[in-house]
């Protein structure tokens, strides 16, 4: 997950993932929030919707996200458990 590099068949980091707000599913599946204007990361459903109306609203900086992940039933991913790999791009352990 993450941006991807077509020419060079691989993953690339980026800031803008490394300091969102990452979130988890109870699935597991991943979703992140870039810090920056990117889309939100992860899979199209009604909680990346969710997750998109409220950062419209509030805007990234005004956002508790420990308090979101609370809302939505979600767990956050600290940074501590963020990891980046180019075959793979983001996931979290």
């Amino acid at each position: 997950m993450g941006p991807y590099d077509d020419t060079n068949g691989r993953y690339t980091p980026d800031e803008e993932f490394e300091r969102g707000h990452w979130y988890r599913d109870e699935q597991g599946m991943l979703y992140i929030v870039p810090c920056g204007q990117a889309e939100i990361a992860g899979p199209d459903n009604e909680t990346s919707d969710k997750l998109n109306n409220v950062y419209r609203e509030q805007g990234f900086d005004k956002v508790d996200p420990c308090d979101l992940a609370r809302e939505l039933m979600l767990d956050y991913v600290w940074d501590s458990f963020k990891r980046f790999s180019p075959d793979v791009g983001y996931f979290s352990v």
